[in-house]
C-alpha cells in the first residue's frame, strides 16, 4: 500500500478494514519478513527492507497457498 500527503488516517483504516473483509475469517494477515524498518535507499528514500534470506521462501509459500502465521515478520520483543 502506498500513502501520500493526501492520505488520511481514515483512508488507511478503511483500507485495512476492506482487506480484512476480503480475507475472511480464516485469512492470514501479516508482514513479509523484514530485515530493517529503517532502511535508506541509495537515492535517500526511507524504506522497509525485506529480509533477503527469507523473502524468496515467503513468496514461494504465498504462491502455493501454504503460508502459516509464523512465516510472517515477528517484531523483536522489548526486554
Amino acid at each position: 500500500m502506498t500513502v501520500d500527503r493526501d492520505s488520511s488516517i481514515a483512508d488507511i483504516a478503511l483500507a485495512g478494514l476492506a482487506l480484512r473483509d476480503v480475507m475472511g475469517e480464516d485469512g492470514l494477515l501479516g508482514t513479509p519478513p523484514i530485515a530493517s524498518v529503517n532502511y535508506w535507499t541509495p537515492d535517500g528514500q526511507s524504506a522497509v527492507q525485506l529480509d533477503p534470506q527469507a523473502i524468496e521462501d515467503f513468496w514461494e509459500k504465498f504462491a502455493q497457498g501454504t503460508l502459516r502465521p509464523e512465516d510472517f515478520y515477528q517484531p523483536p520483543t522489548l526486554q
